[in-house]
Protein backbone atom coordinates (compact mmCIF):
# COMPACT_ATOMS: atom_id res chain seq x y z
CA UNK A 1 0.00 0.00 0.00
CA UNK A 2 2.70 2.59 0.93
CA UNK A 3 5.02 1.18 -2.14
CA UNK A 4 1.95 2.29 -4.53
CA UNK A 5 1.04 5.63 -2.92
CA UNK A 6 5.11 6.57 -2.73
CA UNK A 7 5.08 5.42 -6.89
CA UNK A 8 1.61 7.66 -7.67
CA UNK A 9 3.26 10.48 -5.76
CA UNK A 10 6.15 9.95 -7.73
CA UNK A 11 4.47 10.42 -10.80
CA UNK A 12 2.59 13.01 -9.60
CA UNK A 13 5.74 15.29 -9.13
CA UNK A 14 6.46 14.49 -12.19
CA UNK A 15 3.11 15.72 -14.13
CA UNK A 16 3.17 18.81 -12.02
CA UNK A 17 4.75 21.77 -14.04
CA UNK A 18 4.64 24.03 -10.44
CA UNK A 19 6.32 21.25 -8.66
CA UNK A 20 9.22 22.15 -11.51
CA UNK A 21 9.06 25.43 -12.16
CA UNK A 22 9.37 25.95 -8.88
CA UNK A 23 12.42 23.40 -7.78
CA UNK A 24 14.14 24.96 -11.26
CA UNK A 25 13.70 28.81 -9.80
CA UNK A 26 15.47 27.77 -6.52
CA UNK A 27 18.00 25.30 -7.99
CA UNK A 28 18.86 28.96 -9.88
CA UNK A 29 19.08 30.82 -7.25
CA UNK A 30 20.98 28.46 -5.31
CA UNK A 31 23.18 27.11 -7.73
CA UNK A 32 22.95 28.51 -11.01
CA UNK A 33 26.43 30.76 -11.57
CA UNK A 34 24.55 31.80 -14.94
CA UNK A 35 21.46 33.35 -13.13
CA UNK A 36 21.31 36.99 -13.48
CA UNK A 37 19.72 37.23 -10.54
CA UNK A 38 21.72 34.72 -8.54
CA UNK A 39 24.17 38.09 -7.43
CA UNK A 40 21.32 39.63 -5.12
CA UNK A 41 20.74 36.36 -3.27
CA UNK A 42 24.84 36.02 -2.71
CA UNK A 43 25.44 39.35 -2.18
CA UNK A 44 22.43 39.05 0.63
CA UNK A 45 23.67 35.87 1.90
CA UNK A 46 26.92 37.38 2.65
CA UNK A 47 26.02 40.45 4.04
CA UNK A 48 24.13 38.27 7.01
CA UNK A 49 27.42 36.03 7.46
CA UNK A 50 29.75 39.32 7.98
CA UNK A 51 26.84 40.59 10.43
CA UNK A 52 26.55 37.56 12.38
CA UNK A 53 29.91 37.20 12.79
CA UNK A 54 30.42 40.68 13.56
CA UNK A 55 27.71 40.44 16.47
CA UNK A 56 29.47 37.35 17.67
CA UNK A 57 33.03 39.28 18.16
CA UNK A 58 31.05 42.95 19.63
CA UNK A 59 29.65 40.20 21.96
CA UNK A 60 32.78 38.55 23.57
CA UNK A 61 33.34 42.19 25.67
CA UNK A 62 29.95 43.29 25.42
CA UNK A 63 26.27 42.37 26.45
CA UNK A 64 24.29 41.08 23.44
CA UNK A 65 21.64 43.80 21.96
CA UNK A 66 18.29 42.64 21.50
CA UNK A 67 18.30 43.86 17.80
CA UNK A 68 21.92 41.23 17.57
CA UNK A 69 19.85 38.76 19.31
CA UNK A 70 17.19 38.87 16.68
CA UNK A 71 19.00 39.38 13.20
CA UNK A 72 20.89 35.79 14.95
CA UNK A 73 17.75 34.14 15.05
CA UNK A 74 16.62 35.45 11.61
CA UNK A 75 19.78 34.59 10.33
CA UNK A 76 19.90 31.16 11.64
CA UNK A 77 16.95 29.75 10.36
CA UNK A 78 17.64 31.23 6.79
CA UNK A 79 20.86 28.97 7.00
CA UNK A 80 18.64 26.36 7.81
CA UNK A 81 15.94 26.74 5.21
CA UNK A 82 18.71 27.20 2.91
CA UNK A 83 20.66 24.04 3.61
CA UNK A 84 17.43 21.84 3.72
CA UNK A 85 16.98 23.52 0.07
CA UNK A 86 20.42 22.70 -1.02
CA UNK A 87 19.41 19.04 0.01
CA UNK A 88 16.29 18.99 -2.31
CA UNK A 89 17.76 20.45 -4.97
CA UNK A 90 20.36 17.88 -5.35
CA UNK A 91 19.11 15.09 -7.16
CA UNK A 92 15.69 14.00 -8.39
CA UNK A 93 14.18 11.11 -5.87
CA UNK A 94 11.10 10.98 -7.46
CA UNK A 95 12.84 10.04 -10.92
CA UNK A 96 14.71 7.15 -9.79
CA UNK A 97 11.82 5.83 -8.40
CA UNK A 98 9.84 6.52 -11.42
CA UNK A 99 12.68 4.59 -13.50
CA UNK A 100 13.26 1.92 -11.53
CA UNK A 101 9.43 1.34 -11.18
CA UNK A 102 9.37 1.54 -15.14
CA UNK A 103 12.31 -0.88 -15.64
CA UNK A 104 10.91 -3.42 -13.12
CA UNK A 105 7.45 -3.45 -15.03
CA UNK A 106 8.89 -3.66 -18.35
CA UNK A 107 10.65 -6.83 -17.72
CA UNK A 108 7.83 -7.94 -15.01
CA UNK A 109 9.80 -8.16 -12.01
CA UNK A 110 8.95 -7.14 -8.48
CA UNK A 111 9.31 -3.28 -8.12
CA UNK A 112 11.99 -3.37 -5.17
CA UNK A 113 11.62 -0.15 -3.47
CA UNK A 114 14.00 -0.50 -0.32
CA UNK A 115 16.73 -0.88 -2.87
CA UNK A 116 15.98 2.36 -4.67
CA UNK A 117 15.30 4.29 -1.12
CA UNK A 118 19.13 3.12 -0.55
CA UNK A 119 20.76 4.05 -3.68
CA UNK A 120 18.63 7.72 -2.86
CA UNK A 121 19.68 8.28 0.64
CA UNK A 122 23.45 7.63 -0.44
CA UNK A 123 22.98 10.31 -3.17
CA UNK A 124 21.49 12.31 -0.22
CA UNK A 125 24.75 11.69 2.16
CA UNK A 126 27.25 12.60 -0.16
CA UNK A 127 25.85 15.78 -0.26
CA UNK A 128 25.88 15.95 3.57
CA UNK A 129 29.18 14.93 3.42
CA UNK A 130 30.42 17.06 1.21
CA UNK A 131 32.81 19.86 2.43
CA UNK A 132 30.38 23.08 1.97
CA UNK A 133 27.54 20.59 3.42
CA UNK A 134 30.00 20.29 6.72
CA UNK A 135 30.17 24.06 6.79
CA UNK A 136 26.96 24.92 6.33
CA UNK A 137 26.11 22.56 9.46
CA UNK A 138 29.12 23.73 11.26
CA UNK A 139 27.95 27.35 10.89
CA UNK A 140 24.17 26.64 12.14
CA UNK A 141 25.54 25.10 15.62
CA UNK A 142 26.56 27.73 17.42
CA UNK A 143 22.84 28.63 17.75
CA UNK A 144 22.40 25.25 19.87
CA UNK A 145 25.55 25.70 21.96
CA UNK A 146 24.61 24.68 25.51
CA UNK A 147 28.62 25.48 26.03
CA UNK A 148 30.53 28.54 25.25
CA UNK A 149 33.35 27.36 23.44
CA UNK A 150 30.60 25.92 20.91
CA UNK A 151 30.90 29.75 19.94
CA UNK A 152 34.39 28.79 18.06
CA UNK A 153 32.01 27.00 15.23
CA UNK A 154 30.13 30.84 14.24
CA UNK A 155 33.80 31.47 12.79
CA UNK A 156 33.11 28.92 10.19
CA UNK A 157 30.31 31.11 8.61
CA UNK A 158 32.88 32.71 7.19
CA UNK A 159 33.85 30.06 5.01
CA UNK A 160 30.26 29.84 3.79
CA UNK A 161 31.57 33.45 2.24
CA UNK A 162 33.21 30.85 -0.47
CA UNK A 163 30.33 29.41 -1.50
CA UNK A 164 28.34 32.90 -2.40
CA UNK A 165 32.08 33.83 -4.32
CA UNK A 166 32.64 32.44 -7.24
CA UNK A 167 35.97 33.68 -8.07
CA UNK A 168 37.23 32.75 -4.84
CA UNK A 169 36.04 29.29 -4.75
CA UNK A 170 37.32 28.59 -8.53
CA UNK A 171 40.70 29.66 -6.90
CA UNK A 172 40.56 27.03 -4.04
CA UNK A 173 40.15 24.53 -6.79
CA UNK A 174 43.82 25.09 -8.23
CA UNK A 175 44.13 22.70 -5.00
CA UNK A 176 42.31 20.05 -6.71
CA UNK A 177 43.35 20.39 -10.20
CA UNK A 178 47.11 20.13 -9.14
CA UNK A 179 47.29 18.05 -6.44
CA UNK A 180 49.85 16.10 -7.72
CA UNK A 181 51.93 19.31 -7.67
CA UNK A 182 50.87 19.86 -4.02
CA UNK A 183 51.05 16.12 -2.99
CA UNK A 184 55.03 16.40 -4.26
CA UNK A 185 55.81 19.93 -2.72
CA UNK A 186 54.31 18.21 0.77
CA UNK A 187 56.36 15.12 0.15
CA UNK A 188 59.50 17.21 -0.08
CA UNK A 189 58.55 19.48 2.15
CA UNK A 190 58.01 16.50 5.26
CA UNK A 191 61.26 14.61 3.92
CA UNK A 192 63.30 18.07 4.66
CA UNK A 193 61.50 18.80 7.97
CA UNK A 194 62.17 14.85 8.78
CA UNK A 195 65.66 15.33 8.11
CA UNK A 196 66.57 18.12 9.61
CA UNK A 197 64.91 17.83 12.66
CA UNK A 198 65.66 14.22 13.51
CA UNK A 199 69.46 15.71 12.90
CA UNK A 200 69.26 18.55 15.37
CA UNK A 201 67.51 15.66 18.17
CA UNK A 202 70.18 13.15 17.50
CA UNK A 203 72.99 15.81 18.44
CA UNK A 204 71.05 18.51 20.91
CA UNK A 205 68.48 16.37 22.33
CA UNK A 206 70.13 14.52 24.84
CA UNK A 207 70.27 17.78 27.62
CA UNK A 208 72.73 19.54 25.07
CA UNK A 209 70.21 21.97 24.52
CA UNK A 210 67.71 23.35 26.88
CA UNK A 211 65.29 24.63 24.46
CA UNK A 212 64.91 20.98 23.02
CA UNK A 213 63.29 18.65 25.46
CA UNK A 214 61.48 16.50 22.58
CA UNK A 215 60.87 15.70 19.56
CA UNK A 216 58.61 17.62 18.78
CA UNK A 217 60.71 20.94 19.77
CA UNK A 218 63.21 19.54 16.85
CA UNK A 219 59.75 19.25 14.55
CA UNK A 220 59.18 23.20 15.13
CA UNK A 221 62.60 24.44 14.61
CA UNK A 222 63.22 22.65 11.46
CA UNK A 223 59.77 23.88 10.33
CA UNK A 224 60.81 27.32 11.52
CA UNK A 225 63.69 27.20 9.62
CA UNK A 226 62.74 25.75 6.49
CA UNK A 227 60.36 28.60 6.11
CA UNK A 228 62.72 31.01 6.76
CA UNK A 229 61.07 32.45 9.40
CA UNK A 230 63.29 31.95 12.65
CA UNK A 231 61.77 33.63 15.64
CA UNK A 232 65.31 32.78 17.02
CA UNK A 233 63.40 31.20 20.29
CA UNK A 234 65.46 28.03 19.39
CA UNK A 235 68.66 27.90 17.94
CA UNK A 236 71.41 24.90 17.89
CA UNK A 237 74.08 24.93 20.32
CA UNK A 238 76.58 22.33 18.59
CA UNK A 239 78.76 22.73 15.07
CA UNK A 240 76.80 19.54 13.84
CA UNK A 241 73.32 21.88 14.88
CA UNK A 242 74.59 24.45 13.39
CA UNK A 243 75.40 22.91 10.29
CA UNK A 244 72.38 21.00 9.91
CA UNK A 245 70.92 24.90 10.06
CA UNK A 246 72.92 26.08 6.77
CA UNK A 247 71.63 22.79 4.95
CA UNK A 248 68.01 23.07 5.99
CA UNK A 249 68.01 26.80 5.46
CA UNK A 250 69.34 25.95 1.53
CA UNK A 251 66.98 23.39 1.30
CA UNK A 252 63.91 25.64 2.34
CA UNK A 253 65.02 27.93 -0.53
CA UNK A 254 65.01 25.21 -2.64
CA UNK A 255 61.14 24.00 -1.77
CA UNK A 256 59.88 27.65 -1.10
CA UNK A 257 60.98 28.24 -4.86
CA UNK A 258 59.57 24.82 -5.70
CA UNK A 259 56.13 25.67 -4.00
CA UNK A 260 56.22 29.29 -5.43
CA UNK A 261 56.37 28.42 -9.09
CA UNK A 262 53.56 25.33 -8.92
CA UNK A 263 51.14 27.92 -6.75
CA UNK A 264 51.96 31.26 -9.15
CA UNK A 265 51.71 29.05 -11.97
CA UNK A 266 48.27 27.53 -10.62
CA UNK A 267 46.79 30.85 -10.10
CA UNK A 268 47.79 32.53 -12.85
CA UNK A 269 45.79 29.72 -14.82
CA UNK A 270 43.30 29.90 -12.82
CA UNK A 271 42.77 33.58 -12.76
CA UNK A 272 42.62 33.63 -16.41
CA UNK A 273 40.03 31.00 -16.40
CA UNK A 274 37.80 33.10 -14.32
CA UNK A 275 38.40 36.21 -16.63
CA UNK A 276 36.80 33.79 -19.48
CA UNK A 277 34.04 32.61 -17.41
CA UNK A 278 33.14 36.25 -16.85
CA UNK A 279 33.84 37.06 -20.19
CA UNK A 280 31.22 34.29 -21.35
CA UNK A 281 28.96 35.26 -18.62
CA UNK A 282 28.05 38.88 -19.83
CA UNK A 283 26.97 36.84 -23.44
CA UNK A 284 23.49 35.78 -21.80
CA UNK A 285 22.53 39.34 -22.41
CA UNK A 286 23.02 39.23 -26.06
CA UNK A 287 20.27 37.58 -28.48
CA UNK A 288 20.82 36.81 -31.61
CA UNK A 289 24.05 37.24 -32.22
CA UNK A 290 27.17 36.65 -34.69
CA UNK A 291 30.36 34.94 -33.82
CA UNK A 292 33.66 36.44 -35.15
CA UNK A 293 36.80 34.25 -35.29
CA UNK A 294 40.07 35.97 -35.68
CA UNK A 295 40.64 40.17 -35.84
CA UNK A 296 42.31 40.22 -39.34
CA UNK A 297 41.75 43.37 -41.19
CA UNK A 298 38.54 42.22 -43.09
CA UNK A 299 37.31 41.25 -39.79
CA UNK A 300 37.48 44.99 -38.75
CA UNK A 301 35.41 46.21 -41.86
CA UNK A 302 32.73 43.88 -40.95
CA UNK A 303 32.49 44.81 -37.51
CA UNK A 304 32.48 48.26 -38.53
CA UNK A 305 29.68 47.20 -40.92
CA UNK A 306 27.55 45.19 -38.50
CA UNK A 307 28.07 48.05 -35.91
CA UNK A 308 26.31 50.64 -38.40
CA UNK A 309 23.49 48.31 -38.92
CA UNK A 310 23.06 47.10 -34.76
CA UNK A 311 23.64 43.18 -35.75
CA UNK A 312 25.60 42.07 -31.86
CA UNK A 313 28.64 40.31 -32.32
CA UNK A 314 31.46 39.10 -29.97
CA UNK A 315 35.00 38.43 -31.84
CA UNK A 316 37.11 35.57 -30.63
CA UNK A 317 40.97 36.34 -30.88
CA UNK A 318 44.14 35.18 -29.20
CA UNK A 319 45.78 38.59 -28.86
CA UNK A 320 47.30 39.30 -25.72
CA UNK A 321 44.52 39.83 -23.14
CA UNK A 322 45.84 43.77 -22.75
CA UNK A 323 45.71 44.11 -26.17
CA UNK A 324 42.12 42.86 -26.56
CA UNK A 325 41.19 45.42 -23.69
CA UNK A 326 42.95 48.91 -25.19
CA UNK A 327 40.34 47.58 -28.59
CA UNK A 328 37.54 47.04 -26.94
CA UNK A 329 37.53 50.46 -25.07
CA UNK A 330 38.28 52.28 -28.31
CA UNK A 331 36.14 50.40 -30.42
CA UNK A 332 33.27 49.34 -28.29
CA UNK A 333 33.46 45.87 -29.46
CA UNK A 334 32.93 42.63 -27.19
CA UNK A 335 36.41 40.81 -26.90
CA UNK A 336 36.70 36.82 -26.37
CA UNK A 337 40.43 36.42 -25.46
CA UNK A 338 40.99 32.76 -26.57
CA UNK A 339 41.78 29.96 -29.55
CA UNK A 340 38.99 30.36 -31.59
CA UNK A 341 39.52 26.97 -32.82
CA UNK A 342 39.17 25.38 -29.42
CA UNK A 343 36.63 23.17 -29.06
CA UNK A 344 36.22 23.72 -25.58
CA UNK A 345 35.76 27.23 -26.26
CA UNK A 346 33.29 27.40 -28.82
CA UNK A 347 30.88 25.30 -26.82
CA UNK A 348 31.16 27.76 -24.06
CA UNK A 349 29.91 30.38 -26.01
CA UNK A 350 27.13 28.36 -27.53
CA UNK A 351 25.55 26.67 -24.50
CA UNK A 352 22.65 28.58 -23.57
CA UNK A 353 23.42 31.32 -25.67
CA UNK A 354 21.68 32.39 -28.61
CA UNK A 355 23.72 32.62 -31.79
CA UNK A 356 22.84 33.68 -35.05
CA UNK A 357 25.85 32.68 -36.98
CA UNK A 358 29.66 32.06 -37.04
CA UNK A 359 31.79 33.78 -39.44
CA UNK A 360 35.76 32.17 -39.76
CA UNK A 361 37.98 35.57 -40.70
CA UNK A 362 41.36 33.85 -40.10
CA UNK A 363 44.08 34.58 -42.54
CA UNK A 364 44.75 30.61 -42.52
CA UNK A 365 42.00 28.28 -44.08
CA UNK A 366 43.52 25.56 -42.01
CA UNK A 367 42.59 27.55 -38.92
CA UNK A 368 39.68 28.29 -40.96
CA UNK A 369 38.58 24.73 -41.45
CA UNK A 370 38.80 23.35 -37.95
CA UNK A 371 36.97 26.44 -36.56
CA UNK A 372 33.93 25.61 -38.76
CA UNK A 373 34.46 21.69 -37.92
CA UNK A 374 34.08 22.49 -34.41
CA UNK A 375 31.53 24.66 -34.74
CA UNK A 376 29.39 21.96 -37.04
CA UNK A 377 29.67 19.28 -34.37
CA UNK A 378 28.09 21.37 -31.83
CA UNK A 379 25.60 23.28 -33.58
CA UNK A 380 24.80 21.37 -37.03
CA UNK A 381 22.12 23.62 -38.33
CA UNK A 382 23.71 26.82 -37.35
CA UNK A 383 24.71 29.42 -39.66
CA UNK A 384 28.10 28.80 -41.00
CA UNK A 385 30.22 31.55 -43.21
CA UNK A 386 33.97 31.59 -43.87
CA UNK A 387 36.69 33.77 -45.70
CA UNK A 388 38.19 31.93 -48.13
CA UNK A 389 42.32 32.87 -48.52
CA UNK A 390 43.42 30.23 -51.22
CA UNK A 391 40.69 29.47 -54.32
CA UNK A 392 41.64 26.04 -54.14
CA UNK A 393 40.59 25.45 -50.33
CA UNK A 394 36.90 26.12 -51.04
CA UNK A 395 36.16 23.02 -51.50
CA UNK A 396 37.26 21.57 -48.20
CA UNK A 397 35.67 24.38 -46.35
CA UNK A 398 32.76 23.44 -47.80
CA UNK A 399 33.31 20.37 -46.67
CA UNK A 400 34.05 21.22 -42.98
CA UNK A 401 30.36 23.35 -42.78
CA UNK A 402 30.46 26.24 -44.57
CA UNK A 403 27.00 27.52 -45.58
CA UNK A 404 28.74 30.19 -47.36
CA UNK A 405 32.27 31.00 -48.30
CA UNK A 406 33.32 34.28 -49.30
CA UNK A 407 36.96 35.14 -51.44
CA UNK A 408 39.11 37.41 -49.64
CA UNK A 409 39.58 41.04 -50.98
CA UNK A 410 39.14 43.81 -50.78
CA UNK A 411 35.43 43.96 -51.00
CA UNK A 412 35.12 40.74 -48.79
CA UNK A 413 33.95 41.89 -45.72
CA UNK A 414 31.72 44.39 -47.26
CA UNK A 415 30.06 41.30 -49.00
CA UNK A 416 30.07 39.40 -45.37
CA UNK A 417 28.25 41.99 -44.25
CA UNK A 418 25.79 42.87 -47.27
CA UNK A 419 24.86 38.53 -46.67
CA UNK A 420 24.05 38.68 -43.02
CA UNK A 421 21.72 41.73 -43.95
CA UNK A 422 20.30 39.94 -47.04
CA UNK A 423 20.78 36.25 -46.94
CA UNK A 424 17.69 35.47 -49.34
CA UNK A 425 19.07 37.99 -52.04
CA UNK A 426 22.37 36.46 -51.73
CA UNK A 427 21.49 33.11 -52.12
CA UNK A 428 19.28 33.93 -55.33
CA UNK A 429 22.55 35.38 -56.83
CA UNK A 430 24.75 32.58 -56.16
CA UNK A 431 21.41 29.88 -57.94
CA UNK A 432 21.64 32.19 -60.45
CA UNK A 433 25.06 32.20 -60.88
CA UNK A 434 24.96 28.54 -60.90
CA UNK A 435 22.44 27.51 -62.88
CA UNK A 436 24.07 29.42 -65.54
CA UNK A 437 27.72 28.64 -65.64
CA UNK A 438 28.13 32.07 -68.21
CA UNK A 439 27.34 34.37 -66.21
CA UNK A 440 30.22 35.86 -64.13
CA UNK A 441 30.60 38.71 -61.30
CA UNK A 442 32.31 41.94 -62.08
CA UNK A 443 33.70 45.56 -60.57
CA UNK A 444 33.36 48.60 -62.76
CA UNK A 445 35.51 51.64 -61.56
CA UNK A 446 33.55 54.41 -61.86
CA UNK A 447 37.20 56.05 -61.38
CA UNK A 448 37.88 55.56 -64.94
CA UNK A 449 34.94 57.38 -66.16
CA UNK A 450 34.63 60.87 -66.62
CA UNK A 451 31.01 62.48 -66.12
CA UNK A 452 30.02 65.86 -67.11
CA UNK A 453 27.88 66.21 -64.15
CA UNK A 454 26.17 64.07 -61.68
CA UNK A 455 25.26 60.57 -62.66
CA UNK A 456 22.19 58.47 -60.75
CA UNK A 457 21.82 54.84 -60.98
CA UNK A 458 18.46 54.71 -63.27
CA UNK A 459 20.34 56.98 -65.53
CA UNK A 460 22.34 53.44 -66.09
CA UNK A 461 21.45 51.36 -68.79
CA UNK A 462 21.71 47.90 -67.01
CA UNK A 463 18.62 46.74 -68.30
CA UNK A 464 19.66 47.30 -72.01
CA UNK A 465 22.47 45.58 -71.65
CA UNK A 466 21.09 42.62 -69.16
CA UNK A 467 23.10 43.80 -66.37
CA UNK A 468 21.89 43.60 -62.75
CA UNK A 469 23.59 45.66 -59.98
CA UNK A 470 23.92 44.13 -56.67
CA UNK A 471 26.04 46.42 -54.41
CA UNK A 472 28.13 49.68 -55.07
CA UNK A 473 31.63 50.03 -52.66
CA UNK A 474 33.60 53.37 -51.95
CA UNK A 475 36.24 51.20 -49.97
CA UNK A 476 34.61 52.46 -46.28
CA UNK A 477 30.85 51.15 -47.14
CA UNK A 478 29.14 48.32 -49.14
CA UNK A 479 25.37 49.18 -49.92
CA UNK A 480 23.67 46.37 -51.32
CA UNK A 481 21.16 46.34 -53.70
CA UNK A 482 21.36 50.62 -53.96
CA UNK A 483 18.08 52.52 -54.33
CA UNK A 484 17.65 53.62 -58.01
CA UNK A 485 17.89 57.66 -57.28
CA UNK A 486 21.36 56.73 -55.26
CA UNK A 487 24.09 59.25 -57.13
CA UNK A 488 27.27 57.84 -58.10
CA UNK A 489 30.68 59.65 -57.21
CA UNK A 490 34.22 59.01 -58.72
CA UNK A 491 35.62 56.67 -56.07
CA UNK A 492 32.42 54.17 -56.25
CA UNK A 493 32.90 50.71 -57.71
CA UNK A 494 29.66 48.85 -58.88
CA UNK A 495 29.37 44.96 -58.40
CA UNK A 496 27.58 43.80 -61.13
CA UNK A 497 25.97 40.44 -62.81
CA UNK A 498 26.15 39.43 -66.21
CA UNK A 499 27.42 37.67 -69.40
CA UNK A 500 31.41 38.97 -70.07
CA UNK A 501 30.56 40.14 -73.22
CA UNK A 502 27.65 42.04 -71.72
CA UNK A 503 29.65 43.58 -69.20
CA UNK A 504 32.32 44.45 -71.84
CA UNK A 505 30.28 46.38 -73.58
CA UNK A 506 28.68 48.17 -70.89
CA UNK A 507 32.00 49.65 -69.69
CA UNK A 508 32.60 50.70 -74.12
CA UNK A 509 29.21 52.39 -73.57
CA UNK A 510 30.02 53.77 -70.40
CA UNK A 511 33.30 55.59 -71.73
CA UNK A 512 31.70 56.75 -74.82
CA UNK A 513 28.62 58.35 -73.39
CA UNK A 514 29.24 58.80 -70.11
CA UNK A 515 26.66 56.64 -68.62
CA UNK A 516 23.38 58.44 -70.09
CA UNK A 517 20.53 57.03 -71.94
Amino acid sequence: MVKELIVKFSYALEASKSYHRIKRKIYQILEDQNYKNKKYFDIFMIFLVISTVASMLYTVNHKPHFIMTMIENIAIGIFILEWFLRLWVNGNMHNKIIKAHSQAKLIQLDFKLRVVIWHIFKEKLDFIFSPMSIIDILAILPYYRPLRILRIFMLFRLFKVLRYTNSISQLGTIFIERKFDFLTLLILFVFVVFVGSSVLYVYEGHDTNDKIGNFFDAIYWAVITVTTVGYGDISPVTQEGRVATIFLVISGFIVLAFGNAIITSAMLQKLESIKENNSLKTLSKLKDFHVICGFSKSARILCRELKTINEPFIIIDKLPPTELKLQEDELGYKFIHGEASSHRLIEQIFFKNKVKSLIAMSNNDAVNTSILLNAKSIKPHLELISIVNVSKNEPKLRLAGATKTIMINNLSAYVCAGYIRHPIAFEAVERLLVEDRRLVIDTIDMEDISFKEVIRILDMNFKKFKIILIGISNGNDFRFNPQRETSLLKNDVLIVVGYESSIKEFRLYLHRFGGKK
